[in-house]
């Protein structure tokens, strides 16, 4: 028996998987998925997270989940993002995405990807680490998230072709940071994604706003995702953990880092990021980040180096940063948390 479906059986009751897609990106909705699996079909064995999977295969998966399981989608846009921020967004989407399977079907137990409970749902839920590789109802709605989610960019990059949103989906690729310096944000971007890559701020939501406006000008084509409301107030971020100067001290001078202890421990290790894969190197004491991740010329690779910032103890590469929350390593874009890398 494949040991996903095997591990949802271990239930008593009906499973709804959920998970989602687009917490790291710097444009674009965070969408979730939630599915439940009411029987077996033979195509459930090519079932497996979504990162794992080419983009030809979860498309042909995604039709048959959708014909075959009882699946919800939630989508929480790049303003809630901004404005409740990420971690928020996304609980918001994922509880959108259980109303939905509400309306359609009962269930037991919601099954969370991740190490977070979604906060506000008031029923059963268990949190599953790596759950997209190891729940098969998670694993089948990680599908839907990743592949909705990457159908609505394309829809954005046929209104603005020149962010080339096909080949990055909104993800912090030196491609996108490259757009990005030389023609700033259009309005599908996340402001406070961005801080760190373009600084002024004021400046941002000028060109957001002018880029808005020609865009309805001159598009007749329809918002490809629907409007959503906002959650309660966000968690408390640190807002200064990622606006403090990078530290001039070398790495193997800092005796006390426990951010660089942490990242020691994971150098060489693959450690899947959505659609990307991150690995920790460190070469002459220099500490490197290297992206991987699938593309429509291949796989591409994007490494790049860490700067170490004693103030707060974390790591960045000019778009993203690590530091150390509740004691495992944190991924942040600017002042929003992400996810727990680990």
């Amino acid at each position: 028996m494949n040991n996903l479906r095997e591990f949802d059986e271990r239930y008593e009751g009906t499973v709804l998987g959920i998970d989602e897609a687009g917490r790291g990106p710097l444009a674009g909705s965070v969408v979730a998925g939630a599915v439940i699996i009411p029987e077996y079909f033979s195509e459930l064995d090519e079932i497996n997270d979504s990162k794992k999977l080419t983009e030809k295969k979860r498309e042909k998966l995604f039709e048959i989940i959708m014909e075959k399981c009882i699946v919800g989608i939630g989508i929480s846009d790049e303003k809630e993002i901004d404005e409740v921020n990420i971690l928020n967004a996304t609980f918001s989407a994922m509880r959108k995405a259980i109303d939905r399977i509400t309306e359609k079907a009962e269930f037991d137990v919601v099954l969370v990807d991740g190490n977070h409970k979604i906060k506000g749902y008031k029923g059963k839920q268990e949190e599953i680490i790596k759950g997209d590789a190891t729940s098969l109802s998670i694993a089948a709605a990680s599908i839907v998230a990743k592949v909705t989610r990457d159908r609505m960019m394309m829809e954005i990059d046929r209104e603005f072709p020149e962010y080339k949103f096909e080949k990055h989906k909104g993800y912090g690729t030196k491609l996108h940071r490259e757009i990005l310096l030389e023609k700033g944000p259009c309005k599908y971007h996340r402001k406070s994604f961005l801080k760190k890559i373009l600084g002024n701020e004021d400046q941002d939501e000028i060109q957001i706003e002018q880029q808005s406006a020609d865009a309805t000008t001159n598009n007749t084509q329809s918002n490809p995702k629907e409007a959503q409301p906002v959650v309660e107030s966000s968690e408390a971020i640190d807002e200064n953990a990622n606006n403090q100067p990078p530290s001039q001290v070398k790495p193997e001078e800092v005796k006390t880092s426990h951010t660089l202890q942490h990242v020691d421990k994971l150098i060489g290790k693959e450690i899947p990021m959505e659609d990307r894969i991150l690995v920790f190197s460190k070469e002459n004491n220099q500490y490197k980040i290297t992206y991987k991740g699938e593309s429509e010329n291949g796989m591409q690779v994007d490494t790049k180096n860490l700067t170490f910032n004693e103030k707060n103890d974390s790591l960045t590469d000019g778009t993203y940063t690590f530091k150390l929350n509740k004691n495992k390593l944190g991924l942040y874009s600017g002042n929003q948390f992400i996810f727990t890398v680990d």
